[in-house]
């Protein structure tokens, strides 16, 4: 039976449906394209939408349940599964298949070089200031024989293999870049030697180590200079140390990253003690391999404490917005189940993602707060247009009615905002697409649970309310004669009603604005000054730049900040050393050896940033041994690279730089380094210029003319970020007006007359470009985490548009201003509360400790406040002007509604006004 009246019922609904979506289009000329998409489009999805609706609202219980356990089991499963954390550059912007990822995926699988060892970088400076002298250098010692008296050092250095060996034992041990090799690292060398600031400074001017290995001066100190005439050093800004440790294999590995965390722990410790003893100008600054991951998963770490706060803040908010003074009428815990219907969501839309595979990122965990301020706008419409069908008794009926008036209105939204995400996907860099694929999927299922495991609850409430139980003591009946419900009065149906029910201050406020907005001299003013706020805007994002750093990720009291801090200001050392290599080409040709020594000379000439060839060249020094070794001349190339590898010096400076076939001894592979100190981290033109020059040089070269895999390239890590620089802006734009399009698409399907993309398009249009200005204006540039935003923000700011075009259109009141007074005092309310939730939803985002939340929190919330100010203010103006104006409805259909739903009220402009009283 129950069955049978369910499919009745469900009949009824949608043919109500059906009727008032066809009055509402009958409202405009309905040209055939209105007819067509009313036919085609309209009815179906309005089916649809109340098919899942209604029938959650029969089966409440069943679809709470479910959606808890399978939401629960999904991110579950996906947590023990395919679960990943990714924060490597290498695996987060370079775009994919970017020549920099085929260089490194040579290197590291391909090609014969040694595993790259794992650095340990210190600077030791006094701020700016002179370190020349026995007091600076002595300091560094200080920190060098602290790092080797650590337990784990001489057992780990025992295991290097690249050459060099400890002065005082003859044993193998981890090579050191540092002033202290002019003292072959010898505390009791240096003592005996040096008792004055000349000393120091005479032997640190030296040329050439002891062991006879020429000085690279500014790989060991910082911004020196040298008396011209003397050739001694007569300024340095700061020590550079470099310690290179084993990591051959994966147990090594391990070994080598327990060990950087010892001297991790004592570094930080020593950083204390300095800053704490009177009268030391002295700092010491440090990063290793693992910093950088460290102090990335610490910021994760204290990020996603906000996650519970901005669940906290929000289910306050729903709880405070869905309450009422009446204890039984009051619905806090329905708004609480709000939020839970989001993070429901979240999980549900996450556990896939960690299912399929897709790593988690640092950009990802913004989403939360994003969403959980977004998830909310839905249930705000969907609540707000079922409190004003309070007069309709059955619970199930009036989630029909309300799904018929606000179904399309949200489902609109949720499309625009899926397929702008989507047209992220587009994007060729992975963070990117990953953070976009866990987006559209959240806001899908934020939807999905809107109208079935929210409406579900809905009704459970409804019921509640009708066994007049209380808001929050859900076991506990009310009294009839209550004090808290005076107004209370008993139906036929044995419950509770109170006709003289208070609209919410929300809604009474917008229907007191709506007249004040509709007031001429208002609307001149609003036009003028938005108008004005364009203008300014719009010339502020014409001056938006592209900017990135990787210290951004990081907290703001993090130490590896302060190294690079300390290594841009006191030193040439950007830590942009590319690699030249050479491969796939018979070295031992007298004409390659030429065409690789041009291609290095060209690399000089051609490219901003290098100002001088590498100082250790295999082949240079290979020809001058070949033209002063005596007896050379005769012996094949083989044997003279066999003489020339044998020298002790050369064979500490090339053996890694070498690669040679195991059976012939031909060279396979060799490279050599070059420096790039024209590198300037704050000027991204200078990076994105190094890098695309570099490229042109080697593709202008005769070996690589075949088309394949580039012979002769440079590379280094940072190529990762400059490939993501030279797209970024490109993508942007692709993105941007992927989405645009896609959003003025689904308004010209979706809204009940052909104009209604011609105020969605241009208004997200100037949206957009508005919330660029203001971000210039907040100083933040075009890097991953804004161009993030700003792809997301082209799905939000739909919202704050659609709702208010979408109830104009469905408004029965003929004249635009009572159209547009219908609107605000309906859907304003929910656009409103809706709004402010965002804005909840990302103010946790200021407390953060990295740049990237604080990015987020100004874009996010100069969206809201943005999307709030156009809709609610500027749409209505505009739309009061130039919106379409309805015809006058066929009397036979305006009285087959009126019989069909005998309750329903026309509201004209005068009800609305006399309505505020």
């Amino acid at each position: 039976m129950s069955t049978e009246m369910e499919n009745v019922n469900g009949t009824k609904a949608n043919g109500k449906a059906h009727r008032k979506a066809s009055i509402v289009a009958a409202q405009y000329s309905p040209n055939k394209w209105t007819k067509f998409m009313h036919t085609y489009v309209h009815k179906p999805v309005q089916q649809r939408i109340l098919s899942v609706s209604r029938h959650a609202a029969v089966h409440p219980q069943k679809y709470v349940v479910c959606t808890i356990v399978l939401s629960l089991a999904i991110v579950v499963l996906g947590l023990f599964t395919n679960f990943t954390v990714e924060d490597r550059e290498s695996e987060l912007y370079p775009p994919f298949g970017a020549r920099s990822l085929q260089h490194e995926d040579w290197i590291q699988d391909e090609s014969g070089f040694p595993k790259e060892s794992r650095g340990m970088t210190l600077s030791v400076h006094s701020d700016g200031n002179d370190v020349l002298g026995q007091e600076g250098s002595a300091r560094v010692f200080e920190v060098i024989n602290a790092i080797r008296s650590l337990e784990g050092y001489n057992p780990l250095c025992s295991k290097s293999k690249l050459g060099r060996v400890d002065y005082e034992t003859g044993e193998p041990t981890c090579p050191i870049s540092a002033i202290t090799q002019f003292w072959n690292h010898s505390i009791d060398f240096y003592q005996s030697t040096v008792s004055s600031d000349d000393d120091a400074i005479s032997a640190m001017s030296e040329e050439f180590y002891p062991d006879g290995e020429p000085v690279d001066t500014k790989n060991i100190i910082g911004r020196a200079e040298r008396d011209k005439t003397t050739n001694l050093l007569t300024l340095g800004q700061s020590y550079l140390v470099n310690f290179f440790l084993p990591a051959d294999t994966d147990d090594i590995e391990d070994e080598a990253e327990v060990f950087e965390q010892d001297v991790i722990d004592m570094i930080l410790e020593k950083r204390k003690e300095w800053k704490q003893e009177d009268g030391n100008p002295f700092r010491v600054e440090l990063f290793t391999d693992r910093s950088f991951g460290d102090e990335f998963d610490r910021a994760i770490e204290t990020d996603l404490t906000l996650v519970p706060l901005v669940f906290i803040i929000m289910s306050v908010f729903c709880v405070l917005v869905f309450s009422r003074k009446d204890s039984v009428r009051s619905r806090g815990m329905l708004g609480f189940g709000a939020v839970i219907s989001v993070l429901l969501s979240l999980f549900t839309a996450y556990g896939i993602m960690f299912i399929i595979g897709v790593p988690l990122t640092s950009f990802t965990q913004i989403l939360p707060f994003i969403m959980f301020g977004i998830g909310i706008d839905d249930v705000f419409v969907i609540i707000g247009e079922y409190e004003r069908l309070g007069h309709i008794v059955d619970p199930v009926d009036r989630i029909s009615e309300t799904m018929e008036s606000v179904g399309i209105s949200i489902t609109i939204t949720t499309l625009t905002s899926i397929l702008a995400f989507a047209s992220g996907c587009a994007s060729s860099i992975p963070v990117v697409y990953w953070i976009c694929l866990y987006a559209f999927l959240t806001v899908f299922f934020i939807y999905l649970y809107a109208i079935t495991f929210f409406v579900s609850l809905t009704v459970l409430d409804e019921r509640r309310l009708q066994g007049n139980r209380r808001g929050c003591l859900v076991c506990f009946v009310a009294k009839n004669n209550d004090e808290d419900n005076p107004d209370e009065e008993e139906d036929g149906n044995d419950h509770v009603v109170n006709p003289t029910t208070e609209l919410p201050l929300a809604e009474r406020f917008m229907r007191w604005y709506s007249k004040k907005l509709m007031n001429k001299g208002v609307k001149i003013f609003v036009l003028v000054s938005f108008t004005a706020l364009f203008a300014g805007l719009a010339y502020s994002a014409s001056q938006m730049e592209v900017y990135f750093n990787f210290t951004d990720v990081l907290p703001g009291d993090s130490y590896v900040t302060d190294l690079v801090d300390a290594n841009a200001a006191y030193s040439e050392q950007t830590s942009v050393n590319p690699y030249i290599y050479f491969r796939d080409v018979d070295q031992s040709d007298e004409s390659i050896q030429i065409q690789m020594q041009q291609y290095v000379d060209q690399l000089v000439t051609d490219v901003d940033v290098i100002d001088v060839g590498p100082t250790f060249f295999w082949l240079n020094d290979f020809q001058d041994f070949i033209n002063t070794t005596e007896g050379m001349g005769d012996l094949t190339f083989l044997k003279q690279l066999d003489a020339f590898l044998e020298d002790p010096i050369y064979n500490v400076l090339y053996v890694n730089d070498i690669v040679r076939n195991d059976e012939t001894g031909e060279i396979l592979d060799s490279r050599c380094q070059v420096q790039m100190p024209g590198i300037l981290w704050d000027e991204i033109q200078t990076q994105l210029d190094a890098l695309l020059q570099q490229r042109s040089v080697s593709k202008e070269q005769e070996v690589n003319q075949d088309g394949g895999d580039w012979s002769f390239f440079t590379f280094n890590n940072n190529y990762f970020l400059w490939d993501f620089y030279a797209v970024v802006v490109d993508e942007l734009i692709l993105s941007t007006v992927l989405g645009v399009v896609m959003v003025t698409v689904i308004a010209l399907i979706l809204m009940p007359h052909i104009s209604g993309f011609l105020f969605v398009g241009p208004f997200i249009a100037v949206l957009y470009i508005d919330l660029l200005g203001v971000l210039q204006l907040a100083g933040i540039s075009i890097g991953p985490v804004s161009y993030i935003g700003l792809v997301m923000s082209i799905g939000l700011m739909v919202d704050y548009v659609v709702h208010i075009v979408l109830r104009y259109f469905e408004s029965t009141v003929p004249d635009r201003e009572g159209k547009v007074i219908d609107t605000l005092a309906s859907m304003g309310s929910s656009v409103f509360v809706g709004g402010l939730s965002t804005l909840l939803g990302v103010i946790p985002l200021a407390l953060s400790s990295t740049d990237i939340f604080i990015t987020v929190f100004v874009t996010f919330s100069g969206l809201v406040v943005l999307g709030m100010s156009h809709g609610l203010i500027l749409l209505p103006v505009v739309l009061s002007i130039v919106g379409p104006a309805a015809e006058t409805m066929p009397q036979e259909e305006g009285r087959a509604d009126e019989e069909d739903d005998g309750d329903d009220e026309k509201l004209d402009k005068d009800d609305l006004v006399d309505g505020d009283n």
